[in-house]
């Protein structure tokens, strides 16, 4: 794939998740007083309490002072994409309040449907390179100084601040509750979207015939294959095991290549609930 063609599905890609997050927020957060934590929570308690602006509004407003400082900490070219995911992203949101759509006033609803929303639109965004702005990049921002606190535990805490403040806001602790759920679906979803399931298969192979089966798994499958040096106890005879590290969707495959090639070998098959490296998820993923 050319350069410039990869760069227009990044864009293409970019736009398409803005436009998605804002229509999650917009149509089923922000119209049912949903305020799941981020910039956009803290614009949705303002739009519902001061009123004088709408979320979108408030949402860009919030991001110019974080743009500023991110660009002076990342540099123009990171920061680019984001304000161009924000930008579009605040003008949806402002378009769908103009229109006034309600698709539901089922909050459980709400909170779920507009958790795969927001969550797909940022997953998306984050693989074509950018990011939404507000708590990213100042958890960013912030890991830089606290290298021993997750990024995960920062996004909780700022979170859990903003809920706790949509409660007192509001006046009502069941919006809340809701957003609690809707802050740990997406968070679930965002990961689902940039590294899948995120569950691989890790299987050793212990086999007369290792060299094809290696072979043919290298070959058919694109995918590694080690050599590990073990000893039989009760042979005593030096064996080699393989072990190579699967996608779910390439575990039967691989199980039919290692029947066809010998009936009798022996494989222990295992979860891997994380893999980091080529194909999977990316060696630095705890920075963004």
């Amino acid at each position: 794939m050319s350069k410039r063609l990869r760069k227009a599905g990044d864009f293409a890609q970019l736009t398409l998740g803005a436009v998605i997050y804002a229509l999650g927020i917009s149509l089923f957060f922000e119209a049912n007083a949903i305020a799941p934590g981020g910039v956009s929570g803290l614009s949705i308690i303002l739009s519902k309490t001061v009123g004088i602006f709408g979320v979108g509004v408030w949402s860009f407003l919030f991001n110019i002072p974080i743009l500023i400082i991110g660009t002076v900490k990342f540099g123009k070219r990171f920061i680019l994409s984001t304000f161009y995911t924000v930008a579009l992203s605040s003008a949806v949101m402002a378009l769908c309040e103009h229109t006034a759509i309600t698709v539901t006033d089922d909050i459980m609803l709400a909170s779920i449907f507009g958790s795969l929303l927001v969550g797909i639109g940022i997953g998306l965004v984050f693989r074509a390179g950018g990011t939404t702005g507000g708590s990213d990049i100042l958890i960013r921002i912030l890991r830089t100084k606290f290298r021993h606190i997750s990024s995960g535990t920062l996004f909780l805490i700022i979170d859990c601040c903003i809920i706790a403040s949509s409660a007192i806001a509001f006046k009502d602790i069941t919006p809340a509750l809701y957003a609690l759920i809707a802050s740990f679906l997406q968070t679930r979803i965002i990961n689902i979207v940039i590294y899948g399931s995120d569950t691989a298969r890790l299987v050793y192979i212990i086999s007369d015939n290792q060299k094809r089966i290696a072979q043919r798994l290298l070959t058919e499958l694109q995918t590694g294959v080690t050599y590990l040096n073990a000893k039989g106890a009760y042979t005593d005879s030096d064996k080699q095991v393989l072990m190579c590290v699967l996608q779910m969707k390439a575990f039967p495959r691989a199980k039919d290549i290692i029947r066809q090639e010998d009936e009798k070998a022996f494989f222990i098959v295992t979860s891997a609930s994380s893999v980091f490296g080529e194909g999977y998820k990316i060696n630095t993923s705890e920075e963004i």
